[in-house]
């Protein structure tokens, strides 16, 4: 199985978006693409980064790839 470690791909300079880093976890943890897209939506409005959905996860700041990193971990449930 081919495993890709969160933390590597979303500081790596790679050209997906906040909401394809996410989606991309999910869809890999098997969740179907309906309640992934559900889930994302809410997700990115509780932690108020409506407005960082479409940006690329290479240019956020340190903290804002945290949170993306958090919402990666929030999908797989090891927090």
């Amino acid at each position: 199985m081919f495993c890709c470690s969160p933390v590597r791909f979303v500081c790596s300079g790679l050209s997906l978006t906040v909401e394809e880093h996410i989606y991309f976890y999910a869809r890999l943890k098997g969740r179907s693409k309906k309640e992934v897209d559900i889930e994302i939506d809410q997700m990115i409005q509780d932690v108020g980064l409506p407005h960082k959905r479409k940006e690329l996860a290479k240019n956020l700041s340190g903290e804002l790839r945290v949170v993306v990193l958090t919402m990666i971990a929030i999908f797989f449930e090891v927090l």
